[in-house]
């Protein structure tokens, strides 16, 4: 942010004191300073310009909730900062930050947002790691093999049998549960789940020859089916 809003600091020892650019510097010098007194910048420029630096070569891997403004909202992060060296090497530091750009870059992600936000999870020591999540590729098709035959090489059966990349019919939990019951070698099991859990209600009741689903399957108003709940009795 520095090299971008303050360029005129890398090129000469006079600028504008901006709020941004004070509270860049060291907060016991600053403290001393008074209205009215010309102060020396030169001697902040080395390292401002070091920690710029090294700022472009460091990223944030860990955060966890320190702080909360129940009235503001504002939230302060102990946050694990990880630099890499010249040689390759990396160092680890543990910082304190407002982060309000994180939390709305993770506005859509509730189980970012959540463990960052509630007032329970204060010093909880719950960790949220940031990174780069899965790095392998997916397969060429949605369906590999069927689970209940397990070819050779080994690592066949380590495969998920179901996953799409637009996931257009939001079958996230279906498809989590399809495939842990495929790695679980549940043979046919996982394809009879995943054929019964995507049925919509009226074609599933009629399928299993019921009226109407278990009470615990429907919520409090009667008429919408809890997806979690219908999984699990489906189980």
């Amino acid at each position: 942010m520095l090299n971008t809003h303050h360029k005129k600091l890398l090129q000469t020892d006079v600028l504008e004191c901006s709020q941004d650019f004070v509270m860049s510097l060291p907060f016991d010098d600053v403290k001393k300073w008074r209205r009215g007194n010309w102060i020396p910048l030169k001697q902040y420029v080395g390292p401002l310009r070091k920690h710029i630096a090294n700022m472009e070569k460091s990223e944030i891997t860990n955060v966890q909730l320190w702080r909360k403004n129940a009235l503001t909202g504002t939230c302060i992060f102990c946050a694990q900062q990880e630099m890499s060296a010249t040689c390759g090497a990396k160092s680890s530091t543990v910082i304190y930050i407002e982060a309000t750009d994180m939390l709305k870059d993770f506005s859509g992600k509730r189980w970012v947002i959540d463990p960052l936000t509630m007032l329970s999870n204060i010093r909880s020591y719950r960790v949220v790691t940031l990174g780069d999540g899965a790095t392998t590729k997916p397969q060429q098709s949605s369906v590999v093999g069927l689970p209940d035959s397990w070819p050779n090489p080994e690592e066949d059966r380590f495969r998920n049998i179901w996953w799409s990349a637009e996931n257009a019919l939001k079958h996230c939990l279906q498809g989590c549960l399809t495939n842990i019951l495929h790695h679980m070698r549940a043979g046919n099991d996982a394809l009879e789940f995943k054929r019964l859990s995507t049925l919509d209600n009226a074609s599933l009741l009629r399928e299993l020859e019921m009226e109407s689903f278990p009470s615990k399957v429907v919520r409090g108003d009667g008429r919408k089916i809890d997806n979690f709940q219908k999984c699990k009795w489906l189980l």
